[in-house]
C-alpha cells in the first residue's frame, strides 16, 4: 500500500500545474482513478473539480464530454455516502448524476454514450435504493431503473432485474414485480444457484400477498398454490446447497400457505421439518441454544400460526406430536420467552395431545410468574 501510495505520488507530480490539453485530462483522469483506488476521496474530488475546469475551458459549459468527469464525481459522492456518511452527500451524489446524463444526451452520435447514460441512470437508481423505505424515493429508483434498461435491455443485467423487482414488490405492484422477477430468474440460472432460490422466496411472496388481497375464493386459491410450490422450489435448491436458514425460511413459508389454504396437517408438516432441522444441526447442543436462535426464532413464528389457527383436537396429527414433543425436549427454558397467552395455548395444545403432566407445569409456572408480578408491583385489575 505504502508502494501504491508512492507511485500515486508521482504521477501527481508528473501532471502540469494547469490542464491545457487533452493530453493533460486524460493523465489527470488516470491519476484520478488511481487516487479513488487507495481511498483518498477528497484528493479525488479536487482533482475531478480541477479536470471539469479544464474542460469547460476546452469544450465550454455544456458539452458531452463533461458527463464522464459528472459521473465519476457522483461516484466518489456515492462511496462515500456508503462508507463514511457524514462526508459523502446524497443530493449533490444525484446532482452530479443528473448532470452527466444531461451532458450525455449532448452527444451527437449518442451510441457511444448509451453505456454511460445507462450506468449514470443505474447510480441513481441505486441511491434512491438505499432509501427504499421511503415511497417517494422507491418511484425514483424504479424510473431510474427503467430508463437503465430502456437503454441496455433486460438480457443481462440479473442482479439489478432483482432489485427493481423488490421495489415494484414493496409499491404493491405484484404482478410487474413477478414478471421481473421471472426474467431475472431466467438469466440467472446455470449462473447463481443460490440467487435462484432467493428469487423463488420472491416470487411466492409477490403470489401470496396478491392472493390475500383477492377477494374471489377460487382466485385467492390459485395464487396460493403458485405460491407454495415456489416456495417449494426454493427449499430444494437451498438444500441443495446446504443452505440451512433459507431452507428452513421456505419451509415456514410454505406451512404458512398451507394454513391459508386450510391445510393444517400439511402445514404441521413443514413445521415439524424445521424443529428436526433444528435438531439435526444442533445434537446433543440443543439444550444450549440462544433464545435468539434464528432457526428457532423461525420456529417459534410457526407457532404462533399454529396457536393462531386454533388447533383443536382432531387435527392434532403427528406432525404437531412431533413439534411439541421437540419444544419438551428443553422444557421449561423455551417457554419463558412466550408470552402468557401463549403459554396457556401450549398448555391447551399439549392437554389435547395427552401430555397433561407437562401441560400443568406450564399453567403452574405461569401462576407463578402472574403472583410474583402481582406482589413487586401491587394487585392487577
Amino acid at each position: 500500500r505504502k508502494a501504491k501510495k508512492v507511485s500515486v505520488k508521482r504521477m501527481k507530480m508528473s501532471l502540469p500545474k494547469k490542464l491545457k490539453t487533452e493530453q493533460h485530462v486524460l493523465s489527470a483522469e488516470k491519476v484520478c482513478r488511481y487516487i479513488v483506488a487507495s481511498g483518498e476521496f477528497d484528493e479525488a474530488m479536487i482533482m475531478y473539480e480541477n479536470i471539469l475546469s479544464a474542460k469547460q475551458s476546452m469544450y465550454g459549459q455544456k458539452d458531452y464530454r463533461l458527463g464522464s468527469t459528472y459521473q465519476c464525481m457522483g461516484n466518489v459522492e456515492a462511496i462515500l455516502m456508503r462508507s463514511v456518511p457524514q462526508r459523502g452527500s446524497f443530493s449533490q451524489s444525484i446532482i452530479y448524476y443528473r448532470l452527466a446524463i444531461e451532458s450525455y444526451e449532448l452527444s451527437p452520435t449518442n451510441e457511444s454514450y448509451e453505456q454511460k447514460l445507462a450506468n449514470a441512470w443505474n447510480g441513481i437508481g441505486d441511491l434512491y435504493y438505499q432509501r427504499k423505505e421511503c415511497k417517494e424515493e422507491r418511484d425514483e429508483a424504479i424510473a431510474a431503473y427503467e430508463r437503465y434498461f430502456l437503454l441496455v435491455g433486460r438480457e443481462e443485467d440479473f442482479s439489478t432485474l432483482g432489485t427493481l423487482g423488490e421495489l415494484y414488490f414493496m409499491n404493491e405492484m405484484f404482478d410487474l414485480s413477478i414478471e421481473t422477477f421471472q426474467k431475472s430468474l431466467q438469466l440467472r440460472k446455470d449462473k447463481d444457484e443460490g440467487g435462484c432460490g432467493i428469487i423463488l422466496l420472491s416470487i411466492g411472496q409477490c403470489y401470496e400477498r396478491k392472493a390475500d388481497g383477492m377477494q374471489d375464493d377460487d382466485t385467492s386459491k390459485m395464487l396460493y398454490e403458485r405460491a407454495l410450490q415456489s416456495y417449494e422450489e426454493a427449499h430444494g435448491i437451498f438444500k441443495s446447497i446446504k443452505h440451512i436458514q433459507l431452507a428452513v425460511d421456505s419451509n415456514f413459508h410454505s406451512g404458512h400457505i398451507c394454513l391459508k389454504l386450510r391445510n393444517v396437517d400439511d402445514a404441521l408438516k413443514f413445521f415439524a421439518l424445521i424443529s428436526q432441522t433444528i435438531v439435526e444441526v444442533h445434537g446433543e447442543n440443543i439444550n444450549e441454544m440462544e433464545s435468539d436462535d434464528p432457526l428457532l426464532e423461525r420456529l417459534n413464528a410457526a407457532l404462533r400460526l399454529v396457536f393462531r389457527g386454533g388447533i383443536s383436537k382432531k387435527n392434532s396429527s403427528e406432525a404437531l406430536v412431533a413439534i411439541f414433543e421437540f419444544y419438551s425436549s428443553f422444557f421449561p427454558r423455551h417457554v419463558y420467552s412466550l408470552t402468557m397467552k401463549e403459554r396457556i395455548e401450549f398448555a391447551r395444545i399439549l392437554s389435547l395431545l395427552g401430555n397433561h403432566q407437562q401441560s400443568i407445569s406450564i399453567l403452574e409456572m405461569t401462576l407463578k410468574n402472574l403472583l410474583v408480578k402481582e406482589d413487586v408491583a401491587g394487585p392487577t385489575s
